[in-house]
């Protein structure tokens, strides 16, 4: 039962905490400020510790405690200590309702994800996602841009227009709140098997704050998400005939080709959903108004083979070009937006690329 709204809009529930958080409050308590990132509790009135931005459960499973994180600013930080600050209450609910269902689908592997998808949808995993983005991009106020201290160029997160995010962090909201999800106020979500590449390869994460999107690959599996396209991008990318039928598992570079299509599509995407939060009924429901027609801009196959090798080249790279995994000759050909690791020049999917 809704008992009254604030002053910034967030609405309250008769047991005293949020169904809903405006855009206000999330971008001034949660976004800019040291409050909850889920709930937007104050730390001066809620007992707070630390939550891991990668959770442990996927660092143990990976091995990855000892690893480092690459930062947008291509700084790093040791995977044990990217954490981010969050009231206990909430922390112990992320656990019990999102990371605990959530590992033993990863433990399961492939085979595992696809038979929840069939049966309980996407809303879990899709959640988890939204989860893993808003922490990443929240945790990079904390850093800055550039890490000689002498240039005023502020914290990575300078850029970033936090409204964009807000839908990302309603989702996860609502998976507490009770709040219901008309159909599609989810974005993209799909999954693809991998190839056994080795174990360097056996975990691999990129997203883009721009697009909204992101990509998490553990061991035979991979799962590419859209948050906020109320599944567009991935109507285009059934409908693009040059992305041939997925035919077998994919290795590192055509994962992140893949990926690259749904986020390039969802950037060049003419008209947008229009996602808000509806009170009238007797619960409310994040509800999305479609555009009359898909549209996306046409663009020319440089700017997508610029967009693919910003995506591809650090998958592998290394040193100096030189020393690049891909040729310079392959990386000019990815430059011209006419090369493709997922289909062969008949159009075709490339096995085992």
């Amino acid at each position: 039962m809704i008992i009254g709204r604030t002053e910034d809009g967030s609405v309250v529930a008769a047991d005293g905490e949020y169904q809903f958080i405006s855009v206000e409050r999330f971008r001034n308590l949660i976004c800019e400020s040291d409050h909850c990132f889920l709930c937007s509790a104050d730390p001066t009135k809620a007992t707070f510790n630390d939550e891991h931005v990668f959770p442990s459960w996927l660092l143990r499973h990976h091995g990855l405690f000892e690893a480092t994180f690459t930062l947008p600013n291509r700084g790093t930080i040791p995977y044990r200590s990217y954490k981010l600050r969050c009231c206990a209450s909430c922390n112990s609910r992320l656990g019990n309702e999102i990371e605990e269902p959530v590992s033993a689908l990863f433990r399961g592997g492939h085979q595992t994800i696809a038979e929840h998808l069939e049966r309980e949808g996407p809303r879990l995993l899709f959640t988890w996602l939204a989860l893993l983005f808003l922490k990443t991009h929240i945790r990079d106020r904390s850093y800055r841009w550039d890490t000689n201290l002498q240039l005023k160029t502020g914290s990575i997160s300078r850029s970033y227009d936090w409204a964009n995010f807000h839908h990302a962090h309603a989702l996860l909201h609502s998976f507490f709140s009770g709040c219901q999800l008309a159909p599609r106020a989810l974005g993209s979500l799909f999954v693809v098997g991998a190839l056994d590449d080795g174990d360097s390869t056996r975990f691999d994460y990129h997203d883009l704050f721009l697009a909204q999107s992101l990509m998490v690959r553990s061991q035979d599996f991979a799962l590419i998400a859209v948050l906020d396209d109320a599944g567009c991008a991935g109507v285009a990318v059934e409908r693009n005939t040059s992305i041939p039928t997925i035919t077998g598992p994919l290795s590192t570079l055509q994962i992140r080709e893949l990926f690259a299509n749904f986020a390039y599509t969802n950037l060049i995407l003419n008209e947008r959903p229009v996602f808000a939060t509806d009170f009238s009924g007797a619960v409310p429901a994040i509800r999305v108004e479609l555009p009359d027609r898909l549209l996306w801009d046409a663009q020319p196959p440089e700017q997508w083979g610029e967009f693919l090798h910003a995506l591809l080249v650090p998958a592998v790279e290394q040193a100096s070009t030189d020393q690049c995994g891909l040729s310079l000759d392959v990386r000019e050909n990815i430059r011209s937006g006419l090369y493709s690791f997922l289909r062969d020049a008949e159009g075709n999917f490339i096995q085992n690329s």
